[in-house]
């Protein structure tokens, strides 16, 4: 019994590490934000992103080395909704191209962020439109561009409930782990008392009880022994 408790212990501190690091780590994230990329130099890129009245820098930092074809990056967004995205280049590349922008939504289909909407967020960036392909240039300054959405976009359903479940299965694996360690004291105390029951100094009761009997006997022959 105490091992199979031992072992419940082991397993639900394990379980509970795993969920910890789930909600630490914001996973899945409601949004993410996938684009393409060509870029002749190294570019360090930053997501931007308002969700409401407060504006928030995204957490998310990609470094995307020059390269003369397209390379897919993605940008997580942890926050519950979204209202506008912007793309900054820290690194003041010369120029580069993106194209086939979307924002995947947990548990909704994506929203698809056409080239026309991918505009210029300073006076000093400019965007040129080719095909299905958008091409930044900057005069001075930091390269700032805007990634238009229609609206405000909620975080879904199926996302609010598997965190909140990450979140109440943090606190029942806790519950669970408390009350088995309050037990296995109470486990080790009846164990130890039966044990103690069975054994003393190292032997068996029964067997101490033979060699008692039998001392017992050798003493009665020897005074009979005497009498006669």
């Amino acid at each position: 019994m105490l091992r199979l408790q031992s072992a419940a212990v082991y397993l639900l501190s394990f379980a509970c590490a795993l969920l910890f690091i789930l909600q630490f780590t914001d996973w899945p994230s409601p949004f993410v934000l996938h684009l393409e990329i060509q870029n002749d130099q190294l570019a360090h890129l930053e997501l931007v992103h308002e969700q409401g009245s407060a504006r928030q820098r995204g957490p998310v930092v990609r470094m995307v080395a020059g390269k003369a074809a397209f390379q897919s990056i993605a940008f997580p967004i942890t926050e519950p909704q979204v209202r506008e995205l912007s793309l900054l280049d820290q690194n003041r590349s010369t120029s580069f191209s993106l194209r086939h922008a979307y924002l995947q939504i947990f548990g909704r289909k994506s929203l698809q962020i056409p080239v026309g909407q991918i505009r210029s967020g300073d006076v000093g960036t400019i965007v040129t439109r080719e095909n299905d392909t958008a091409k930044i240039s900057h005069r001075s300054g930091i390269t700032k561009l805007k990634l238009v959405l229609p609206s405000r976009i909620q975080e879904s359903r199926a996302s609010r409930v598997l965190h909140g479940g990450i979140v109440a299965g943090i606190f029942g694996i806790a519950f669970a782990l408390l009350w088995l360690t309050a037990r296995q004291p109470e486990a080790s105390t009846s164990i130890s008392a039966r044990d103690h029951s069975q054994w003393c100094g190292g032997f068996p009761y029964s067997c101490l009880r033979r060699c008692k009997c039998g001392a017992i006997e050798r003493q009665r022959d020897r005074f009979v022994a005497e009498v006669e």
